[in-house]
């Protein structure tokens, strides 16, 4: 396929060059946007034609540059070099999966909103598009940022919706209502006084002389009042759904009070579930014993989210209105770790303060033990007694104290191996694994490759304020084969760089990231034989490599999606009729 390539100073981008008239210059509504020094925001128009492609000028500051000289339009064969700006423009022949979008990055905002600067908008116009505007200038607002100025959000809000009254609050546990924070005139005592906790996540009620929208979640809630004659809009209800959530945040949401089974579970922002069948089933897991009084267990490789997992097992169970404190029993040295998880209690030696242990900060929440493998002997056996008696006892105290929390323990090592060879107690092991999740693996999961890079681009563009048009195919293709020994830790890690060395407005492909290949692959696997050849062995044909290639690769994905030739398919990025064809060409059954 051909494309034009901008190159300066070694950064390089490509675009694909389709018939009809494309501009070009460094603004972002560009059809080429190439942000080079020298390049004007509308710099020059480029149209394809039989012997190369003709570029016309757009008065521009620098005009355009062949073999030294300025002109205003010029039709170049396909072989020739341009310069525009500072930049060189040339024409080449590119794979199709290097130029074509597979995942599109969401725009973000060229500069973040200062936490002094209130967010301006038109209060005289509202609607859909004042709506979403206003969604925009939040989506960077880190939550803290978003309730230091709540009460002009929900004026803001108020302005754009059209409505009487917004109001955020919550019900206490007597079933009185607490209104944080409001905006617009206060709601008839009447309509309070009926309003009651539900469990719907939004629901619409018309009382009195006014409808009310409310987004409810667990005990709390966001509520736009609205003229009696006022029915709210699809826009309106999503608006206030949205408001909810932000205000609320995802990970701060305690869990209703005789909620429904099939209510979504608190998912935190930054994990993602994706469709793999291994991580719905821990899903359905969790669902079905959020409400337990039982210790959990997360086992599974490092970087594989355990302690997100970690935060949505408290969120979703009974303890999610108290602290979730975390430690690692790796990271503090053995003669620390006691004091630093049972306190101290009095002056127990000479310059020695009395503090609470983490199991005291956690009273009434959950306690994440990360690494509990790496426990020493010793706590593991006051540890088995804390979770048998759930009472702890400071260091220099004489009675114990008793505790309520929910233990959560992790480890990246296989406990019971170890407790078969002695260095990990068995009894300890088989109190914890009493409710235990297993994650999976990067490579096990890799349908969720797809969604878990969007997430990841999507953060790093708004957090380094920098916009791409996309993933290239070629690049999801090749981060969909990468085994990832890091798991989701080393992908974050690599979208990360890559959004960072892409120029802005570029397409992320797979030069711009740095997969290993396996030390050994096995004789099945793709690139076993290119990888077994040395340059003394004598190279097979070209066709046998590709064969050798395409039939590891397809026995990979039907092994991964259990002989499903559809998901398989989708898995590959070819139709199912062409996998059918090229099996029957392979020989494989």
């Amino acid at each position: 396929m051909l494309c034009i390539v901008a190159r300066y100073e070694g950064r390089v981008l490509r675009f694909e060059l389709p018939p009809g008239r494309l501009r070009l210059g460094s603004a972002p509504d560009n059809d080429l946007c190439i942000p080079f020094p020298g390049i004007s925001r509308r710099h020059a128009q480029i149209e394809r034609t039989e012997r190369g492609a003709l570029i016309r000028d757009l008065g521009s500051k620098n005009l355009l540059v062949v073999n030294g000289a300025a002109v205003t339009m010029v039709e170049l064969p396909l072989d020739a070099t341009i310069r525009v700006g500072r930049a060189t423009l040339s024409f080449e022949e590119a794979g199709t999966a290097d130029l074509q979008i597979a995942i599109e990055v969401a725009e973000t905002a060229t500069s973040s909103p200062s936490e002094e600067t209130r967010t301006e908008h038109d209060s005289s116009t509202g609607g859909p598009a004042a709506a979403l505007q206003l969604v925009r200038n939040y989506e960077g607002m880190s939550h803290r940022l978003f309730l230091r100025a709540l009460s002009t959000r929900l004026d803001e809000a108020r302005e754009v919706l059209s409505a009487e009254t917004m109001a955020l609050g919550s019900w206490a546990e007597d079933g009185r209502i607490s209104i944080r924070s409001i905006a617009g005139s206060l709601p008839d005592e009447e309509i309070l006084k009926r309003i009651v906790p539900g469990r719907r996540r939004r629901q619409i009620t018309r009382r009195q002389s006014a409808n009310i929208i409310e987004s409810v979640h667990g005990r709390r809630w966001c509520m736009a009042v609205f003229g009696h004659d006022q029915r709210p809009a699809q826009w309106q209800l999503d608006f206030i759904e949205y408001l909810a959530r932000k205000s609320f945040g995802p990970e701060s949401e305690p869990a209703a009070a005789g909620a429904s089974p099939d209510a979504p579970l608190p998912v935190p922002a930054s994990m993602v579930i994706g469709t793999s069948a291994r991580m719905r089933a821990a899903m359905e897991q969790l669902r079905s014993t959020a409400g337990s009084d039982l210790d959990v267990l997360l086992t599974g490789e490092t970087g594989t989210g355990k302690e997100l997992f970690a935060r949505l097992v408290h969120a979703a169970g009974k303890n999610a209105s108290g602290a979730f404190v975390a430690i690692n029993c790796a990271a503090i040295p053995s003669e620390l770790l006691e004091a630093e998880l049972f306190g101290v209690h009095g002056r127990v030696a000479t310059g020695v303060d009395p503090r609470p242990g983490r199991f005291a900060q956690a009273e009434g929440g959950s306690l994440f033990l990360d690494e509990i493998g790496e426990l020493p002997d010793r706590l593991q056996a006051k540890l088995l007694r804390v979770l048998q008696e759930r009472e702890i006892l400071p260091l220099g105290a004489v009675n114990p104290r008793p505790i309520h929390l929910c233990v959560i323990a992790a480890s990246n090592r296989n406990l019971l191996q170890l407790s078969r060879d002695g260095a990990f107690r068995p009894d300890l092991y088989y109190r914890l694994s009493a409710l235990r999740f297993d994650l999976p693996a990067l490579r096990d999961r890799r349908e969720d490759i797809p969604c878990l890079t969007l997430t990841f681009a999507n953060e790093a563009a708004a957090r380094h304020h920098k916009n791409v048009r996309g993933i290239s195919r070629s690049a999801l293709a090749a981060l969909i084969g990468y085994d990832w020994p890091g798991n989701i830790r080393e992908l974050r890690n690599q979208v990360q760089r890559a959004m960072l060395i892409c120029e802005p407005n570029g397409l992320l492909d797979a030069s711009h990231f740095e997969l290993e290949p396996p030390p050994n692959p096995p004789p099945d696997a793709p690139g076993a034989v290119l990888a077994q050849s040395s340059p003394a062995e004598p190279l097979a044909p070209l066709q046998l490599q590709v064969e050798s290639l395409e039939r590891g690769a397809i026995s990979r994905a039907l092994l991964q999606c259990n002989g499903n030739r559809s998901a398989a398919a989708r898995l590959l990025g070819i139709t199912r009729n062409g996998l059918a064809l090229k099996m029957r060409r392979l020989g494989l059954s």
